[in-house]
C-alpha cells in the first residue's frame, strides 16, 4: 500500500532475498513499480508487464498472473497492508511457486477479521495489554523517559523532542481530552510500573483537560505507588496557576516551556545512568 499515491502497488524485481531494500538502492533499475488505484483493482495487463520486466518465458505467464490477482485479493479481502512472495522460483514439473511468503494485516481492521485477530495482531506487552483495559492509546518503547500527555499529535511532537535533545521515550501515552484526575493517577500509575523509566515527563496542553486535576492524579499516583523518579512537568491551559500550586507544593518542577521541560527530562535521564 502507497500512501502517498494513495493506491496499491506491485513492487516487481529479479532480485531476491532477505537484503532485497538494499540491492534495489544499489540498482533501481531493477525494479519496476506498477501503481494502480484501489477502485479499479488488479488487471491482467499488470502480469504481463511484470513477467516482461522479469524476462520469464511465455510459458510461466499464466502462473504468474494467477500470484499476482491471488496477491490483490489478499489485499483487498483481508485487508492486509503487505503481502510479500519472495522469492518465486521455477518448479520441476513447470510453473512458479512462492517459496516464503510475508502478509501482514492492517490493525485497525482486525474488527472486521475476527479470525485473525488473534494470530496476526500485533502481540501486546503486559502493560499494553493492562493500558488497553483502561481504555489508554499506549505503546511500549525501549528507552527511559515515560511520556505521558494529552492528544496524539502533542504525544507525539514530544517523542520527536526527546529524540532531538539524545534521550529515548519509553512509550507513548495519550490520556485524550477532558481527563480526570482519576484517569491521570492511572496513567501515572501504568508508566511507573515500567521498570526501565528513568523520569516521568508530562506535557500537558489544557483545553478541555483541566490543570489542576492532573496535577492531583500526578500527587494520589505517587501516594500509591512506592517509586521515586525525577518527575518533569510541562503545564499550560485551563487551571494552570492551581495546577502549578499543587504541584510545586507537592515537590515538583513545572515548566511552561516544551522545550525546556523536554531538555530537563534528557538530562535528568542521562545523569541516573
Amino acid at each position: 500500500m502507497d500512501r502517498s499515491s494513495r493506491s496499491y502497488v506491485f513492487l516487481v524485481s529479479p532480485l531476491g532475498g532477505v537484503e532485497i531494500e538494499e540491492l534495489v538502492r544499489k540498482h533501481p533499475d531493477k525494479l519496476l513499480k506498477i501503481y494502480f488505484p484501489v477502485l479499479t483493482g488488479y488487471q491482467p495487463y499488470m502480469s504481463r508487464t511484470a513477467a516482461k520486466f522479469l524476462g520469464l518465458p511465455r510459458d510461466y505467464w499464466k502462473d504468474l498472473h494467477v500470484i499476482m490477482s491471488g496477491m490483490y485479493r489478499i489485499m483487498r479481502d483481508f485487508d492486509a497492508d503487505l503481502v510479500e512472495f519472495n522469492p518465486l522460483a521455477y518448479k520441476c514439473g513447470g510453473g512458479l511457486i512462492a517459496l516464503d511468503a510475508k502478509i501482514t494485516i492492517d490493525d485497525n481492521s482486525l474488527y472486521r477479521h475476527p479470525e485473525l485477530a488473534e494470530k496476526y495482531g500485533r502481540e501486546l506487552s503486559p502493560l499494553e495489554a493492562r493500558a488497553k483495559e483502561l481504555g489508554f492509546s499506549y505503546v511500549e518503547l525501549d528507552g527511559d523517559i515515560g511520556v505521558i500527555c494529552n492528544g496524539a499529535g502533542l504525544t507525539m511532537a514530544t517523542m520527536d523532542m526527546i529524540l532531538y535533545y539524545g534521550g529515548k521515550p519509553a512509550n507513548f501515552l495519550d490520556i485524550g481530552g477532558g481527563a480526570s484526575r482519576d484517569r491521570v493517577r492511572e496513567a501515572v500509575k501504568l508508566v511507573l510500573s515500567n521498570p526501565k523509566v528513568k523520569v516521568l515527563l508530562l506535557n500537558i496542553f489544557g483545553g478541555i483537560t483541566r490543570c489542576d486535576e492532573v496535577a492531583w492524579g500526578v500527587v494520589d499516583a505517587f501516594k500509591e505507588v512506592d517509586r521515586k523518579i525525577p518527575v518533569v512537568v510541562r503545564m499550560l491551559g485551563t487551571n494552570e496557576e492551581e495546577g502549578r500550586r499543587i504541584l510545586v507544593e507537592h515537590g515538583y518542577n513545572v515548566y511552561t516551556e516544551a522545550d525546556e521541560a523536554v531538555r530537563k527530562a534528557v538530562e535528568l535521564s542521562k545523569s541516573r545512568g
